[in-house]
């Protein structure tokens, strides 16, 4: 087999590597050691990410960061040149600080030799870090930064305090920046200054990403973290940002955040703003983008029923994504989901993404159907759907697959859809956990019948509860 392979030109022998990497079988591995040549090409495949952690295997850690140590010290390994991106979990509960220094040390040899490393994920549990073992940390944090080509940085703290002494000083000119924790209160004064201090510090930012890591944590943070801290130096800069992403989740945010930073939000394209009982005002922010004439590709949004969000959206054209998660019962009022789909149709030759996640028994299921049936024509490049379909006890007890049927006889004259993503109601009246597991069996049945019996080209990819 390989000698065959050994003939074909280097192009056509990356796309095979790049159908691996979507399709692992055979592995990155196996293609590595079929000959000198594929391990040449596959090797800066198999090494571009780069995924440790510790925890539970901790003891395998420890052991395996002895011998690579020791090979990369002896340059008997440089693999690792061609590594892009770095992700480290530091959740050491199980360490002693003894082992602590062993994988610190792993790390500050490991990124030394980085050369490629554009992107890199910090993983930490407050709870299992004190003040030395941070220290450490910041040494990590030292060595990364010393790469000129490191434009992405993401922070995720998981546990249930701030954490102690982090320090991001070292870091700068990021393109790209992520902020993410799940803490039962707002971040430290430290922490938020050391962040507020790195964007100020960060000229060619384009994305920032900043918020808490579930929504469902987000109703106990009694004192939630307020947006306009974290991006305090941003009124010290002299040029304006090109910022293109901004994602807030769980974060407070008034529309003065927006006036007050205006000159940084002119080429936004992507706006993800998520909240929970810290509702912003949604209407006042949208008001001032279609004031100001910010026109959005991406939205993402937790509630609809501010009118200046439905004006903003009938205001310009070419929206590509659109994405709602509602929880407020508001949102439920047909003329409102009308409102929104005749507002859809402006931008239906551009729009390549509609998530609907409404998980509540509303008028959303029924309105939201009519309205697509009626304009399917209209989105000619709509790629990806994604909508909560109601299968009620009736529904199965009489095998009605109408409801669900509907919904995949609507996708098939989508020409250029890829995937319907199909989710269960599972809030509302006669929705009970006995109902779950006869309905999938009900729901998976009639997608498997649905396949057999049509032809499209299209994934269907059905959730459970």
């Amino acid at each position: 087999m390989a000698s065959g392979l050994e003939q074909l030109p280097d192009d056509i022998l990356l796309n095979i590597i790049a159908y691996v990497e979507v399709h692992p079988s055979p592995t990155l591995k196996d293609l590595r050691r079929l000959s000198r040549r594929f391990s040449v090409l596959v090797t800066p495949h198999l090494f571009s990410s780069f995924t440790s952690g510790a925890g539970s295997n901790s003891f395998i850690s420890l052991r395996r960061c002895h011998a690579m140590i020791s090979d990369i010290s002896a340059h008997k390994t440089t693999v690792f040149k061609h590594t892009r991106s770095l992700r480290i979990n530091m959740d050491q509960s199980s360490f002693t600080d003894d082992d602590m220094v062993l994988w610190t040390n792993l790390w500050t040899t490991f990124v030394v030799i980085m050369h490629s490393l554009t992107s890199f994920i910090l993983d930490v549990y407050p709870e299992t870090i004190d003040n030395a073992r941070t220290a450490r940390i910041n040494n990590v944090i030292r060595i990364i930064s010393s790469h000129r080509t490191l434009k992405d940085f993401a922070l995720i703290i998981c546990g249930g305090h701030p954490l102690p002494e982090l320090s991001l000083q070292p870091l700068s000119g990021l393109h790209a920046f992520s902020l993410s924790w799940d803490l039962r209160e707002h971040l430290n004064s430290n922490l938020t200054a050391e962040v507020s201090s790195l964007l100020g510090r960060c000229p060619n930012l384009e994305r920032v990403s900043v918020g808490m890591i579930a929504r469902h944590n987000m109703h106990w943070v009694l004192n939630p973290q307020p947006l306009d801290a974290l991006i305090e130096s941003w009124s010290l800069l002299k040029d304006p940002l090109k910022l293109r992403k901004l994602a807030i989740r769980g974060v407070t945010i008034s529309s003065e955040d927006l006036i007050s930073n205006i000159r940084h939000l002119r080429n936004l394209k992507d706006l993800a703003i998520e909240s929970y009982h810290t509702l912003v005002d949604l209407g006042k922010i949208f008001d001032i983008l279609r004031k100001e004439d910010i026109h959005l590709r991406n939205i993402s949004i937790t509630a609809l029923h501010p009118p200046e969000i439905i004006e903003y959206i009938s205001s310009f054209n070419g929206l590509e994504r659109f994405f709602i998660e509602s929880y407020d019962t508001r949102d439920d009022a047909p003329s409102l989901i009308h409102n929104l789909f005749s507002a859809l149709q402006r931008h239906c030759a551009t729009l390549s993404s509609l998530a609907i996640h409404i998980d509540r028994i509303s008028s959303w299921q029924e309105t939201s159907r009519k309205h697509i049936a009626e304009n399917v024509g209209l989105f000619q490049v709509l790629e990806e759907l994604d909508i909560h379909v109601h299968v009620s006890a009736e529904d199965v007890q009489l095998k009605n697959a109408e409801p669900l049927l509907a919904w995949l006889e609507i996708a098939t004259r989508f020409p250029a859809l890829r995937t319907i993503k199909i989710r269960p109601v599972r809030k509302g009246p006669g929705i009970e956990p006995s109902l779950r597991r006869i309905s999938w069996d009900f729901r998976w049945q009639t997608v498997q019948d649905f396949r057999r019996k049509r032809e499209f080209t299209f994934d269907i990819i059905l959730h459970k509860y």
